[in-house]
């Protein structure tokens, strides 16, 4: 759609304000840490993807948050499966299980941290 408007009906709009997930953050008093209870790794290698999960369970225990989510899809299940092996060994992971319905079922995994 075209219009033609004189230059004097015309006005700047303030950009919005990003709005936060509720619950999705949270920020580490005195310091500026900030961090999403999600990770999304879909399209990575397992190699990339572990590098990554490690990245992000640290910063996950220095912020407190004490359930993650992982969203790594479905696929041919061979993230799934590297990312399951790799959290086995981590000492920072509590327990893990595939998500349920409404959460993502088997594209995703659910992590509860010590």
């Amino acid at each position: 759609m075209k219009m033609k408007v004189s230059l004097d009906n015309l006005r700047l709009v303030a950009p919005e304000k990003e709005k936060k997930a509720v619950g999705g953050t949270r920020t580490v008093k005195g310091s500026q840490r900030e961090l999403s209870a999600e990770l999304d790794i879909r399209g990575q290698t397992v190699e990339e993807a572990i590098l990554e999960v490690d990245r992000f369970i640290d910063n996950a225990v220095l912020c407190g948050i004490s359930t993650v989510t992982i969203i790594h899809g479905k696929g041919t299940g061979a993230l799934r499966a590297g990312i399951h092996q790799h959290l086995r060994s981590n000492s920072s992971i509590r327990t893990f299980r595939l998500g349920v319905y409404g959460e993502g079922e088997t594209g995703v995994t659910i992590c509860e941290i010590k």
